[in-house]
Order: structure tokens, then C-alpha cells, then sequence
């Protein structure tokens, strides 16, 4: 991670907009500046949680980091694994 923010200044200084505050299991905010965002979801529990993309949110196929082989996503839906953490741009 620490890594991923020194090659990516966004993360650092992108304007910071979090996202579902009332989630008791997702973080979820993104980073931005200019037309480069990135998306960071983070699952703090350790249950599968789905949690809905909302319409403004257009995730891209890059992912920046990811603790799990893979990201699980499914229209507007994301599926997180237990304590999965996730970084992703966005269109």
C-alpha cells in the first residue's frame, strides 16, 4: 500500500468523499482529482458483504490493489470477502 501511494499522487492528494457513513462492516470512500478517481472499499468484518455501487460510481477493470485473487462484482453490486480490502479507478 505504501507503495501504491508513493506512484499514485491521487491517493495522497485527491479530494477525499466518503461513502455509505452509516455502513457498520464497509469503508468505502473515493479519492479524486480531475478526472482520476479511485474507489477504496474495505470489509471489516469477517462475513461476505454485498455492497451496491451507486449509479455515479463507474468502476473500471483496473484494480490498483487487492488482498483477494479477485473482485467479485455483479451489475451494481460488489462482494467483498471477509477483511478484503480493495482499490479501484473509475471511469
Amino acid at each position: 500500500m505504501v507503495q501504491l501511494r508513493k506512484n499514485n499522487k491521487t491517493l495522497v492528494y485527491g479530494k477525499y468523499t466518503l461513502l455509505d457513513k452509516n455502513n457498520p462492516q464497509i469503508y468505502a470512500y473515493t479519492r479524486g482529482t480531475g478526472s482520476d478517481k479511485i474507489l477504496v472499499l474495505l470489509n471489516f468484518s469477517r462475513n461476505v458483504v454485498d455492497w451496491k455501487i451507486t449509479d455515479q460510481l463507474k468502476l473500471s477493470d483496473q484494480i490498483l490493489i487487492n488482498n483477494y485473487p479477485e473482485l467479485k462484482k455483479n451489475l451494481n453490486i460488489v462482494t467483498l470477502n471477509a477483511y478484503q480490502a480493495v482499490c479501484v479507478k473509475l471511469k
